[in-house]
């Protein structure tokens, strides 16, 4: 080919580059030459000689700052191509990275006549290489050689590997949002199980503390072997087989052998593309003590009634035998003794189990032991005065009855022992509760026995005709003294004629004043008709156990319980009622309490089983959208504005559900009084204004284009400061905003505030679907909604008005609402107004537009083990032109820190990191060098890590996830301009 062709061939391919390509005089800076690409920079503001800095950057003097570094001055400096980048505008404004190529041209002396230089826009590519992999590099290392197409190509498939990357970052924060919401699970104090057919997947913490078990140990192990003892293996199977939901009671073993009571419920669910069961444990433990309580204190009033009874209507040593025939009953033993210490000081029995008696062939065997005869485990219990139990070994004479174990308990009254119990032959022994059950017993009746001894020892001491007639006096009336309970006898038209001064007690008044009053002046009506229906049961020669509410002369209301007998005269006729009634009203207030307390607990574990489910509901449908969208990210086909559309809709859903996490966070603070206020100063004007845009986002994202928000300016000057935690307030303005917004579908919002009388009173009212009476009582409960039904139209977790209670209340203030169904509500809460003093310094509004950061010349280290992490923040603090170091764990970013201590002048330190800690970190490089800036990270949101940073000896403390404009702003503070 002839030169005048190659050079038209040049020219043509000079003419026909895309991109901005132009030769320079290298002394004057005049463009000499360019193409059709480079004139479009041209603004024609200039004409005439036009120079290199005029054309790009339409200034008046050539390139000098480390922004814009000149490759021309380079070029004549090094007689080298230059490559260098800079920063232009396009035609909207918008800032793009070019990277200029800078050549030399010589003449045919070899001196450096000219320069062709010529722009690449590598912003996107730049942009993608450095969010995702560190180690693609600078681009300009790149062969310019290579053909237009091929570059094309090979752009593509480094996008393509860039999505590829974006999809494995994005799925690797979502498996940390999976673990995060695990713990949403562990929360709960029930157990929560999935399994199929009894094969674990699954369990959450609370399970695990219930069994004594470790994850792993149930990991698709059969969980119904572990912990289903034998005898309830049918009932189990078949509610499995049969789907069956409603709960049920069984007891289940822990790991340690140990059963224990528990309350399963089960339902059928997808989990994970599978049908599987998922299984609540509540453990009723304590449930089961307070109903064994309950229980063992009716049976413990029925005994005391009946021993009652058999010292009042049994005649002579009938009453003994009637004790025992109690005690054995009670206690399900075949053998027994009552026996008492007569006034000899010997011990006699008058009543024992005649198979104990008959089938012993003792020699000289009698009813009555002198304390030399005492021998045995009785004569043990007589000489040393406490209970003994034995279960084995029991020693007996030749010609006795074999006891395998036996107890025996002494009746002790004023510190003296009057007699005994002894129980023998109890099937599979006694045990403490038995000790506790019959030492109970013996000091029940112990006044009674001594009043008893105490009567026939006085009547054998008189003649026998006045012992028949005082026994029936002494014994009356000392045993009715000493029950510790009412006795009262009224005749046929229910008036008194006689009550002991226990019985006189329980109705406010003396014995002599109760004396001749009728039962009825002490009852209502419904009182009335039931005494008029239990008197008809005496006529009948009927006993009856009942309970009896009367009025105390006090006007006081007392429950009694009665064990009512007929009385009759000589000739067998019906004079009226024999009563022993003792007063149960605080028993019957703790069965209310403790009916009232199982309905509570039902209706908590309702309410949280309501609040789990809606949970899982508000955090799939945000995960939805993110997988969803991530996945469409793989397509080769979508355009540039689809995938900023996919990633803006994953970003979004991302800060929903940070959003649920923070009010569960904030829920925990709540239950634990761990919630903080953080006051400071604050243009209650200006920052009421600046959450207006919030508003307007929020009904955007809700679609609520047509619904209007209005807010109105308050009564007090615009630039009047208050002390005021801005975050709580804007907390809980956002949640009744928000919720207005949701509930609202067409009319206008109105949001404002006022300041009267010590008080800033905030409202926020709407035209929406508002609420009933009956929804109104419970709107600022936890987890309670307006539609808690599976088919719920508006979402939400149910915790957003409880946590704006909490923080307004936490404030100082009050919150209440004001609300007509299918009219809308008013929301308002004050909060005390509080004026800052005169040299505090004013910190609200932030400053909102977003800042340019440039630390030339500062180092900085990054410490974190989470490789994305380590990634995220070193393309953040890289664009601000310092030096990022980044290191993996502590012990490495020590050793580099050593080898000078002065190199570094901030660190960014996770705090929970494998080996050593951030904690020991900090100490150590405060050690080294006092003046680096050490700004903490963690993610343990729940703990309270800032007192443990501060403590540790770190600056400042940021919380992940970390936005990058909050981290800038903290690092500003320390770095300066």
């Amino acid at each position: 080919m002839k030169q005048t062709g190659k050079q038209e061939l040049i020219g043509i391919l000079f003419e026909s580059f895309s991109y901005p390509m132009f030769v320079i005089d290298i002394e004057s800076f005049e463009v000499l030459l360019a193409n059709p690409a480079a004139m479009e920079l041209n603004d024609e503001s200039h004409k005439g000689t036009l120079s290199c800095y005029a054309l790009t950057h339409r200034t008046g003097k050539p390139c000098n700052t480390n922004e814009h570094p000149c490759p021309l001055k380079i070029l004549k400096k090094t007689k080298k191509p230059a490559v260098v980048e800079h920063i232009h505008y396009d035609a909207e404004g918008m800032e793009r990275l070019v990277e200029v190529h800078c050549n030399p041209i010589f003449d045919e002396k070899g001196k450096l006549a000219a320069a062709l230089e010529y722009h690449l826009d590598v912003t996107e590519l730049r942009n993608t290489q450095v969010r995702l992999r560190e180690s693609y590099g600078e681009i300009e290392n790149q062969q310019k050689e290579i053909q237009k197409q091929k570059l094309k190509l090979e752009e593509q498939l480094q996008k393509l590997d860039i999505a590829y990357e974006q999809i494995r970052s994005i799925n690797r924060k979502l498996i940390e949002k999976e673990k995060s919401y695990r713990m949403l699970s562990d929360l709960t104090f029930e157990g929560i199980l999935i399994h199929q057919r009894g094969l674990v997947i699954d369990v959450n913490d609370s399970f695990l503390n219930i069994f004594g078990y470790r994850k792993e140990e149930l990991l698709g192990k059969n969980v119904v072997d572990k912990m289903v003892p034998p005898e309830y293996l049918p009932a189990i199977t078949n509610r499995i087989d049969n789907k069956v939901a409603e709960p049920y009671e069984i007891e289940a073993k822990r790991k340690d052998g140990v059963r224990i009571p528990v309350e399963i419920e089960s339902r059928d669910v997808e989990y994970d593309g599978e049908k599987v069961r998922v299984t609540a444990v509540r453990d009723i433990t304590e449930k089961k003590a307070a109903e064994k309580q309950l229980k063992t204190s009716q049976e413990s009033i029925r005994l005391h009634h009946d021993l009652s009874h058999a010292f009042l209507l049994a005649e002579g040593n009938d009453v003994y035998q009637r004790i025992l025939e109690i005690l054995l009953r009670t206690f399900s033993c075949p053998y027994g003794l009552f026996g008492f210490i007569n006034q000899d000081g010997h011990f006699e029995i008058p009543s024992m189990t005649y198979d104990i008696w008959d089938e012993c062939n003792i020699p000289g065997k009698t009813f009555v032991f002198t304390p030399e005869q005492w021998g045995g485990i009785w004569g043990k219990t007589l000489l040393e005065r406490k209970t003994f139990i034995k279960n084995h070994n029991l020693e007996f004479p030749v010609g006795h009855i074999v006891l395998h174990s036996a107890i025996c308990t002494p009746i002790i009254y004023k510190q003296e022992i009057i007699g005994q119990f002894v129980l023998g032959n109890k099937e599979n022994g006694f045990l403490e509760e038995d000790q506790y059950k019959l030492e109970s017993i013996a000091r029940y009746i112990a006044p009674i026995l001594f009043a008893r001894l105490e009567t026939e020892k006085n009547v054998k001491l008189r003649i026998r005709t006045e012992e028949k007639l005082k026994l029936s006096e002494f014994k009356y009336r000392d045993l009715i003294d000493a029950l510790g309970e009412g006795v009262g006898i009224v005749d046929m038209h229910e008036s008194f004629i006689f009550v002991n001064d226990k019985g006189a007690e329980i109705f406010g008044l003396k014995r002599e004043e109760l004396n001749g009053k009728n039962l009825r002046e002490f009852l209502d009506q419904q009182s009335i008709e039931r005494v008029i229906e239990e008197t008809k049961n005496r006529e009948e020669g009927k006993s009856t156990l009942y309970e009896l509410q009367i009025i105390s002369a006090q006007g006081t209301r007392k429950i009694l319980l009665v064990t009512a007998s007929p009385r009759y005269d000589l000739h067998g006729m019906f004079i009226g009622t024999l009563g022993i009634f003792r007063d149960i009203t605080d028993r019957k207030i703790m069965e209310g309490d403790l009916i009232k307390a199982k309905e509570k607990a039902e209706e908590s574990d309702r309410l949280k089983t309501a609040f789990l489910t809606n949970m899982s509901h508000e955090i799939r449908t945000p995960l939805n959208a993110i997988m969803g969208f991530a996945e469409l990210l793989k397509e080769n086909s979508l355009s540039q504005d689809n995938r900023k559309d996919f990633i803006d809709t994953i970003i979004n859903n991302g800060r929903n559900l940070l959003n649920i996490i923070s009010d569960i966070i904030d829920l925990s603070r709540i239950e634990s009084g761990d919630l903080k206020m953080n006051p400071q100063i604050c243009i209650l004007h200006d920052f009421m204004q600046n959450l207006v845009g919030d508003f307007e986002s929020v009904k955007e994202s809700q679609r609520k284009n047509d619904l209007k928000i209005k807010m109105v300016k308050g009564n007090v000057d615009e630039s009047k400061k208050f002390l005021i935690d801005s975050q709580r307030l804007k907390q809980v303005l956002m949640n009744l905003v928000s919720n207005a917004i949701k509930f609202t579908e067409r009319g206008e919002i109105v949001t404002g505030y006022t300041v009267e009388n010590h008080f800033i009173q905030f409202y926020v009212s709407d035209t929406g679907i508002g609420m009933n009476e009956s929804q109104l009582e419970h709107i600022f409960e936890r987890f309670r909604q307006v539609d808690e039904g599976n088919t719920r139209k508006y979402g939400g977790t149910g915790v957003g008005l409880a946590i704006s209670k909490a923080v307004v209340e936490k404030m100082g203030g009050s919150i209440q609402v004001d609300s007509r169904e299918n009219e809308g509500s008013v929301f308002s809460f004050r909060i005390p107004v509080i004026l800052p003093e005169e040299d505090m310094r004013y910190q609200y509004p932030l400053e909102t537009a977003k800042l340019m950061y440039r630390w030339p010349g500062k180092r900085i280290m990054v410490v974190d083990d989470d490789n994305s992490v380590l990634q995220f923040l070193y393309i953040v603090l890289k664009k601000t032109g310092a030096d990022v170091v980044t290191c993996k764990s502590a012990e490495s970013a020590l050793e580099i820190i050593k080898e000078d201590p002065a190199l570094y002048h901030l660190i960014l330190l996770d705090m929970r990191m494998p080996g050593m800690d951030g904690y020991t970190a900090t100490k150590i490089i405060k050690e080294l060098n006092q003046d680096i800036i050490i700004i903490a990270q963690t993610a343990y949101a729940l703990n309270d890590d800032p007192r443990e940073c501060y403590k540790a000896g770190c600056d400042n403390y940021i919380s992940k996830p970390i936005m990058a404009d909050k981290l800038l702003q903290m690092c500003h503070e320390y770095l300066g301009d």
